[in-house]
């Protein structure tokens, strides 16, 4: 069946117009529960026999997800964050970027240890 030339093909315009639709956020129940039974499924598959399924914690994990769900924040338009963004450094890793660790005597390396660590740790 021939339903495109294939000279209609050299030049397309795709349009990727963007709507919000009720999104379902993924909540840690629901992700526990798809991932027990697809396991599951694929260990009965391939023969291999499970000590425990947990099989009766399947409805209680929907039941769980099923209120996360509702309760969840609803879509917003901010703009999504890339997964890979850069992130600003950190106080202790600026602070690092400082030092000339030749430079210094092994009381002046303890000394900015502890000062990382407690830059670390507020």
């Amino acid at each position: 069946m021939k339903a495109v030339a294939p000279r209609e093909l050299e030049r397309v315009i795709v349009d990727t117009t963007v709507r919000e639709k009720a999104i379902a956020f993924p909540t840690d129940s629901r992700l526990l529960e798809a991932s027990r039974r697809k396991l599951a499924i694929r260990a009965k598959r391939y023969g291999i026999a499970l000590r425990q399924s947990y099989a009766r914690e399947g409805p209680r994990l929907r039941r769980r997800a099923a209120i996360e769900h509702q309760t969840a924040p609803a879509a917003t338009s901010s703009p999504q964050l890339g997964l890979f963004a850069p992130t600003p450094p950190a106080a202790a890793e600026l602070a690092l970027r400082e030092l000339d660790p030749d430079a210094m005597t092994p009381k002046q390396a303890l000394d900015v240890l502890y000062r990382l660590r407690q830059i670390v740790l507020r």
